[in-house]
C-alpha cells in the first residue's frame, strides 16, 4: 500500500465535513463561524457536543450485536487567541439557560420540602436538581449528578484545568471512571 499526502490539501483548509448535516444545521454552523470569525470546526465540535449531551442514552445505533451510544469527549485545541471559548459558550447557551432555570425550580422545591419537613410531614421526597452541566466537581458529586440525571455534560474551559483537577483529592481512579462513562458503562460506588 502506498500512501501519498498532498501538502497543499493540508494547508489549514481541512475541516470537519458538514455537508451530511441538515441545511439548517449547516446554516447555524456557518453563521456562527462567520459571525465569530473563528474556525468552523469549533462550532461544529461544540454543536455535536451539545446535541450528544441533549440526546444522552435516548438514541443509539444498534447492529443487533452492539448498542453504541453517542457520548463525546471533545477538546478544542488551538493556539491562544484563536477564539475557541466564545463560540463554545454560545453553543452551550441553551443548556446553560436550561440548567439555570432547573436550579431555580430546584431551589423553590427545596424551600417547600424544608417547610414540609419542619411541619412534621413524613415520607416527603427530597427534590433533585435536574442538572445538565457540571464543571468543577469531585468524583463523588459527579457520580451523584450522573445517577440523578439522564444526561450531564462535564464542561471545562481549559483542558489543563480538567487534567489538574483529576485525582486532586485522592487516588480515586477518576481516569478509569471517566473512560467507563465514555463507554456508557455503569459505575457502582459503595464508599463513605
Amino acid at each position: 500500500m502506498k500512501l501519498t499526502i498532498d501538502d497543499n490539501v493540508l494547508d489549514g483548509t481541512l475541516s470537519l465535513p458538514i455537508d451530511g448535516l441538515s441545511p439548517g444545521a449547516q446554516a447555524i454552523i456557518q453563521g456562527y463561524a462567520d459571525g465569530y470569525q473563528c474556525n468552523r470546526d469549533f462550532i461544529t465540535a461544540s454543536l455535536f457536543t451539545v446535541v450528544s449531551a441533549a440526546v444522552g442514552k435516548r438514541v443509539c445505533s444498534d447492529d443487533g450485536r452492539y448498542r453504541n451510544y453517542f457520548p463525546l469527549f471533545v477538546c478544542l485545541v488551538a493556539p491562544s487567541g484563536s477564539n475557541k471559548t466564545t463560540p463554545m459558550r454560545e453553543m452551550l447557551r441553551p443548556l446553560s439557560n436550561r440548567n439555570a432555570a432547573n436550579y431555580e425550580v430546584f431551589r423553590e422545591a427545596i424551600k417547600k420540602y424544608d417547610t414540609e419537613v419542619k411541619a412534621g410531614k413524613e415520607n416527603v421526597e427530597k427534590p433533585k436538581f435536574r442538572q445538565l452541566i457540571i464543571s468543577d466537581s469531585t468524583p463523588e458529586s459527579r457520580i451523584k449528578a450522573l445517577s440523578e440525571n439522564p444526561n450531564v455534560l462535564l464542561v471545562s474551559d481549559e483542558i489543563a484545568t480538567m487534567l489538574y483537577n483529576m485525582n486532586r483529592y485522592n487516588k480515586s481512579g477518576e481516569v478509569p471512571q471517566l473512560i467507563s462513562i465514555w463507554s456508557v458503562d455503569d459505575i457502582i460506588i459503595n464508599r463513605k
